[in-house]
């Protein structure tokens, strides 16, 4: 693990005398992948997919990522969920995608959880489930994810599936701001 994070130093020019290796970078990766540390395949291959600090190579990209969502990394699999959602280096496919954000979900990881809950919200992939969509919002709201936080306040404010609460609204959308929730 100590390889990866040195890694990252290399991609954002901040180890040594604040130069940017992305060859060098990689190799470490690569080697910290070699040892164990399946984070590894995660950094590779969405840096690989996003085009961040490396050329993109969505192939490559999506095969790292899969590497690494076998072995559990969260946000491998989310990453493979918005890759489905999009249709970027998989096929676009909403089932998929809700597959991969509830592998993440299940792992404990907010912004999975946050996307579940939209996918169920407007029957994308599954069938639409406005209270197993809001069950979602509250399980991320409730440990502070601020996209989750203002999306039950929206619904808190049409008083769809919940009723209108003007109270919790505020204090939701007030919490949203506060960890700058662009939307808020």
């Amino acid at each position: 693990e100590a390889r990866a994070e040195l890694a990252g130093l290399f991609f954002r020019g901040e180890a040594g005398e604040a130069v940017t290796d992305v060859d060098h970078a990689v190799r470490l990766l690569k080697q910290a992948l070699e040892g164990g540390c399946h984070a590894a395949a995660y950094t590779l291959g969405s840096r690989m997919v996003y085009g961040e600090g490396l050329p993109v190579d969505i192939e490559h990209g999506v095969l790292y990522l899969r590497q690494a969502a076998e072995h559990a990394i969260p946000d491998a699999c989310y990453t493979l969920g918005d890759c489905s959602f999009h249709g970027v280096g998989l096929p676009k496919d909403n089932a998929a995608a809700v597959r991969w954000f509830a592998q993440a979900a299940d792992r404990g990881f907010l912004p999975a959880v946050t996307r579940l809950a939209h996918h169920y919200l407007h029957g994308l992939g599954v069938q639409p489930d406005l209270l197993r969509a809001v069950v979602y919002l509250r399980e991320a709201a409730d440990k502070g994810h601020a996209l989750a936080q203002y999306r039950l306040a929206e619904l808190l404010y049409r008083g769809i599936v919940v009723p209108r609460d003007e109270g919790e609204m505020e204090r939701l959308l007030r919490q949203s701001t506060e960890k700058g929730c662009e939307l808020a």
